[in-house]
């Protein structure tokens, strides 16, 4: 029986082709190492990133609150003026009142029914608020981050004829001289004061279901001493 011969050139090809398909699996998974290091790269850079968002809102958020602490906005203008009634540093009650008057003289007088402005409107709480807030909005509208013509129109339309109605009829007759003395001075009231306890009892005892009790005579004549004071102060 004789052999077959096979040529050298197809002996040849035979012999190289596992090499060639072993050649082809390391190109594979050459590949594939490459796209995994590729996501892992991804990856890292996303942490990366991620860090970095975490850090940036965490500096932000204490941005926040420090300019809520120093009355400054988001662009280094003034922020939004603490509420008067809550003021209790000498210091920053002053700062506050130079600021407002230095505003009220340079923007708001200029308008031609804010003119007669009382000189005692230092003295009404409820008036200093109004008018920091009336500022606040203003330098916002036009110095503000998102300052622009509507933000200014919206002041002039919106903003500032209410409260201009607001300041007029709380200084509705009353002037500087009328403080002398103390005139025109109320204390800082605590309105339902003496009907706490009979009303906490009412309340929870019944639901709100029976009568509530009727108040004493100690607390309906304070009550209307209080009443005929701030109508004396007022007119």
């Amino acid at each position: 029986m004789s052999t077959r011969r096979v040529p050298e050139g197809q002996q040849a090809d035979a012999d190289a082709a596992p090499v060639r398909a072993l050649a082809r699996q390391v190109q594979q998974l050459a590949a594939g190492v490459a796209e995994l290091t590729a996501r892992t790269g991804r990856a890292e850079e996303t942490a990366t990133q991620a860090a970095k968002a975490v850090t940036t809102i965490s500096e932000a958020v204490r941005d926040l609150y420090d300019r809520q602490d120093s009355g400054t906005g988001d662009d280094g203008t003034a922020g939004v003026t603490p509420p008067w009634w809550l003021v209790r540093d000498p210091d920053q009650a002053a700062a506050i009142l130079t600021d407002l008057t230095d505003w009220v003289s340079a923007v708001y007088v200029r308008y031609l029914h804010e003119t007669d402005l009382s000189g005692c409107w230092p003295y009404h709480p409820d008036v200093v608020t109004e008018l920091a807030a009336l500022r606040d909005g203003w330098e916002a509208a036009y110095n503000g981050k998102h300052a622009s013509p509507a933000a200014v129109l919206d002041w002039h339309d919106r903003w500032r004829p209410g409260t201009v109605q607001r300041v007029t009829e709380m200084l509705r007759r009353c002037s500087l001289d009328q403080h002398a003395d103390g005139k025109g001075w109320l204390p800082v009231e605590r309105p339902g004061g003496e009907a706490v306890d009979d009303a906490a009892a009412w309340w929870a005892s019944t639901g709100g279901a029976e009568t509530p009790p009727a108040p004493s005579r100690e607390a309906a004549k304070a009550e209307q001493d209080r009443r005929r004071a701030r109508d004396k102060a007022r007119y």
